[in-house]
């Protein structure tokens, strides 16, 4: 395996607690319907905001999209789990950016310890012969 870029990023729970009660445009500017939809139902919905905003940060940060044109488009990184683990999907010009730079297999994990959500993602460079549509990419 030949990795791409590595990225880490920590949120503060509580920080995102207060945003999410202060109104609903962080949510929507941050996250997928299904992710709103997923993260609204859990126990505790500012946790589950918390680990999926320092996902998607990490995920940004190893995908090394070097010359990204202004802000970057949150909806277009979406972060799931099928029950055992973490799963990325790309979408749009995230996803052909990344299928252009060579990016294979997206991994991320996260845990929360004292109200910090933290969370490291691996973007490994794809094997030769072996690519995704850019349309939607899941790992």
């Amino acid at each position: 395996m030949s990795i791409h870029g590595v990225g880490i990023d920590v949120v503060d729970v509580a920080r995102i607690s207060r945003l999410l009660c202060s109104s609903n445009r962080f949510s929507r500017h941050w996250f997928t319907a299904d992710e709103i939809s997923k993260c609204g139902a859990a126990t505790h919905p500012e946790v589950a905001f918390a680990e999926r905003l320092a996902a998607k940060e990490a995920v940004w940060k190893a995908l090394r999209l070097d010359g990204w044109p202004g802000f970057v488009p949150w909806h277009l990184i979406a972060i799931g789990h099928d029950g055992v683990r973490a799963r990325v999907e790309l979408a749009g010009e995230v996803a052909e950016r990344a299928a252009g730079a060579g990016v294979g297999m997206i991994h991320v994990e996260w845990l929360v310890v004292d109200s910090m959500a933290m969370a490291v993602a691996l973007a490994e460079l794809a094997s030769p012969g072996r690519s995704c549509p850019a349309e939607v990419r899941s790992w």
